[in-house]
């Protein structure tokens, strides 16, 4: 079974951000990252169920999921046939439902 996969606005800024800020030390690192990334995010319409649900995010019965890929979190969650990507953030941030409020609307995936 095949999945859609949406990718948030600010999911898409975030991607932005990290490969700006690896660019301006190591331009061939952040080609790299930025393929991983991207690969990762596509795998996910074949094997959604593939990344870890995030217990700090999940409540009401959605499952709020992740794939790290190196210092970084994909998160995203599975609604019937569509793949939601919410953010893609550093390991390091606290994570708490704020940081999902401005992407998990409906209408916030593209």
């Amino acid at each position: 079974m095949t999945y859609k996969v949406l990718i948030s606005e600010p999911a898409e800024t975030d991607l932005r951000s990290i490969l700006d800020h690896i660019c301006t030390s190591t331009p061939q690192a952040a080609g790299d990252f930025g393929g991983k990334v991207v690969d990762a995010i596509e795998s996910l319409s074949t094997f959604p169920y593939r990344g870890h649900v995030v217990e700090e995010l999940s409540s009401g019965g959605k499952a709020h999921r992740q794939i790290v890929i190196g210092r970084y979190r994909i998160l995203y969650v599975i609604r019937e046939k569509t793949v939601h990507v919410h953010r893609i953030l550093h390991g390091a941030r606290l994570l708490d439902t704020t940081v999902l409020e401005e992407s998990t609307g409906e209408s916030g995936c593209q």
